[in-house]
């Protein structure tokens, strides 16, 4: 079987491109499965679903040419850039919004590399005809025009040509870790990149000079991190979401953030030195003698029959922002430079509600339970809530723009435990349970069920706080 083809429903106003065409009738004659997971190279309009506040705009600018198989559509899209060609850019199924390529011809020599970004397109399974798809583009001298960097979450949230506004200036330099002087060269370098921005001068110059890829400029909470790999035997992972106060969330647009490089990650292909004296072949024993003792934790926690555990070395590289994880997994050692993160209690989008969260953090504050060493700039505002002037919730939108974390409990592994295993519903306990068992249930707008709380008053707080108390009996008792 090969792959279909339908270029006869192309939108009204819109005209497909002669390469385009050109590729589509080549591409019918190869078997299915042979250069990615689809069925049909065919052109639609865009579903006015996708983005209803945008659908006729995205209408009007482009049409869809590629479904994927979970639902996800690539699309040619003009940017508004005078004498700019128009992009490939992803409308992904669960709302992610990207640019792919800058140009149809860009898309199409990526895709002939497997460098698309999208995994039915990229999979190794289903790249035999990859070879053929190179010497085809070849053949017709086909070459991606000069075109300027697409911003297209910027585009959908109004900024002209895909252009966000200005972006703010790198990182100031941070001191340089001791334990760098340890790492060799090429580690070292990618030590020292790990963490800054995707508009640092030093990443940008590093990923195009030296990689010659582009750097990702723009994130969304919808879309997933995105990757720029090297055959030198390493990726890139750029996200703008990091649990780490060193790593605060910078705004681009209102939908999309400016990301930065989160993850560095070797694989067996690197030829260059590893560090502390770590080599691809080295098992348990090896490690151990490098790296001491591994991380242990259960894989299911709070299943007491399944003992499956996971296991890992960590190695500190910046304190408080960097760190190395090494794990042998199926496909050998792994090693990748990682972001030191929290756990998330409440989300920053207003789950739990805030009188839940509000109500927690009031009575957390008036049992010494939160760490008020994080809070230090908020010192008067706690004082009012443990005088019980000001609730729980003003701290919370004042001081926790990004959601309640682990971290901003007292370092207790009791305390930091049971608040986890309450705020995510696990392990017998459920913080949402407990307080529809004082308050009472309800539905909400989504059809979840939730507590009957509209305010976090002291006087729901002390409602509340017999239950809360009970939860935390250990600690609070032994205060």
């Amino acid at each position: 079987m090969t792959y279909a083809i339908d270029l006869e429903d192309t939108p009204r106003g819109h005209v497909v491109p002669p390469l385009l065409r050109a590729f589509a009738e080549w591409l019918a004659t190869l078997e299915h499965g042979s250069l990615g997971w689809f069925d049909a190279l065919a052109t639609e309009e865009i579903p006015g679903s996708w983005d209803e506040t945008n659908a006729s705009r995205l209408q009007r600018a482009g049409f869809a040419f590629l479904s994927l198989p979970e639902g996800s559509l690539l699309t040619l899209l003009e940017t508004g850039v005078d004498g700019a060609p128009p992009a490939v850019v992803l409308l992904g199924s669960e709302g992610e919004a990207r640019a792919v390529a800058g140009s149809l011809e860009e898309f199409l020599l990526l895709w002939s590399k497997g460098e698309t970004d999208i995994d039915e397109l990229d999979d190794e399974t289903a790249a035999s005809g990859r070879a053929a798809m190179k010497a085809w583009l070849e053949a017709r001298s086909v070459k991606a025009p000069t075109a300027p960097d697409f911003d297209f979450q910027a585009w959908l949230d109004g900024a002209a040509g895909g252009v966000a506004a200005p972006e703010p200036t790198a990182q100031a330099e941070r001191p340089v870790p001791a334990v760098f002087a340890e790492l060799p060269p090429t580690f070292r370098k990618l030590a020292e990149l790990h963490g800054r921005r995707a508009d640092d001068p030093k990443v940008v110059d590093f990923v195009t000079s030296e990689l010659g890829a582009k750097v990702p400029t723009s994130a969304t909470d919808t879309g997933m991190a995105k990757a720029v790999k090297s055959k030198r035997g390493f990726s890139l992972w750029f996200s703008h979401d990091k649990l780490n106060d060193a790593f605060p969330l910078i705004p681009k647009t209102k939908g999309s953030f400016l990301p930065y490089l989160a993850e560095v990650a070797l694989d067996a292909t690197w030829r260059e030195e590893l560090p502390f004296g770590i080599e691809w072949r080295h098992g348990t024993a090896e490690l151990e003698a490098r790296l001491g003792r591994p991380i242990v934790v259960r894989l299911f926690p709070d299943d007491e029959e399944d003992t499956t555990t996971r296991s890992w070395w960590e190695r500190e590289i910046d304190p408080g922002r960097t760190y190395l994880r090494v794990q042998l997994q199926k496909k050998g050692l792994g090693l990748t430079l990682m972001i030191r993160e929290t756990v998330t209690l409440s989300s920053r989008h207003g789950v739990p509600a805030l009188p839940v969260v509000g109500l927690f953090v009031g009575w957390a504050v008036s049992r010494a339970l939160l760490d008020e060493a994080r809070f230090a700039e908020h010192g008067a505002l706690i004082a009012r809530v443990r005088g019980r002037s000001e609730k729980g919730s003003a701290l919370v939108r004042t001081a926790m723009s990004r959601g309640l974390w682990l971290d901003h409990l007292v370092a207790d592994d009791e305390v930091r435990t049971t608040a986890r295993r309450m705020f995510g519903g696990s392990g017998g306990l459920s913080l949402e349970q407990d307080l529809i068992d004082v308050f009472g249930e309800r539905t909400n707008a989504h059809g979840h069920r939730e507590p009957a709380l509209d305010d976090d008053a002291w006087d729901a707080v002390d409602a509340a706080a017999p239950t809360l108390d009970q939860r935390f009996a250990a600690w609070v008792n032994e205060r």
